[in-house]
């Protein structure tokens, strides 16, 4: 299997038991165990390969933030994943460390919400947005981060909850809109979703989202 077919098989067609009888004790493999959900087998395999970070994101997603800090404690600061992954255990499980930046906010947040979701870490999810108060101080489409998490596994209704919030902080994003419109055509508010499309327009007349939307 070459390099283009096994990124078909995994991201695209996420053939994980088709991928797992291949097994090879390389990153490549790590990220089918990992995405499997197989936490405990993908963090041998970090382990072994001497990847500290992705090791310790594993023992995050299984509850064990102990693990996580004690592993990540000593990595290079000078790696924004890394900077980012210490500031989001500061939220999770607090102590006196440094404060998520601007762009770590915006690189990484709906990521690891996407991975908690799917995880249904709803411990971790209730302590970020427990923090919201704090984090929309140094990034102000916080809420738009989480909201779009929601909508994009599925959930609408707390999507919904956070994009208005949304609307609040950037009232001329036309995103939020567009995010807004989208929940209310999953629940079957029509006449809603095409007020917030209408809003979209009067924000940004051109924005492409919006034009197309009802097609």
């Amino acid at each position: 299997m070459n390099k283009s077919e096994f990124i078909t098989e995994l991201y695209v067609n996420k053939s994980y038991d088709k991928l797992k009888q291949h097994y090879t004790e390389t990153e490549d493999f790590a990220k089918v165990l990992f995405l499997s959900g197989d936490y405990t087998q993908a963090a041998k395999l970090y382990k072994k390969l001497g990847m500290p970070f992705n090791e310790g994101y594993c023992y995050l997603l299984t509850g064990d933030i102990k693990k996580t800090r004690a592993l990540w404690k000593n990595l290079d600061e000078n790696n924004p994943q890394i900077t980012w992954g210490k500031a989001l255990l500061n939220i999770l499980d607090p102590h006196l460390g440094k404060s998520p930046t601007f762009f770590e906010l915006r690189n990484f947040l709906e990521i690891d919400l996407g991975y908690f979701i799917m995880n249904e870490r709803y411990d971790y999810i209730i302590k970020i947005i427990d923090a919201l108060w704090w984090l929309v101080q140094i990034n102000t489409e916080c809420y738009k981060y989480l909201g779009r998490a929601f909508i994009n596994h599925g959930d609408y209704a707390n999507g919904k909850v956070f994009i208005e919030k949304a609307k609040e902080t950037c009232c001329n994003d036309p995103e939020a809109h567009i995010l807004l419109a989208k929940c209310y055509m999953e629940t079957g508010e029509y006449e809603l979703a095409k007020k917030s499309v209408e809003n979209c327009l009067q924000v940004a007349p051109h924005y492409y989202p919006a034009l197309n939307f009802f097609k």
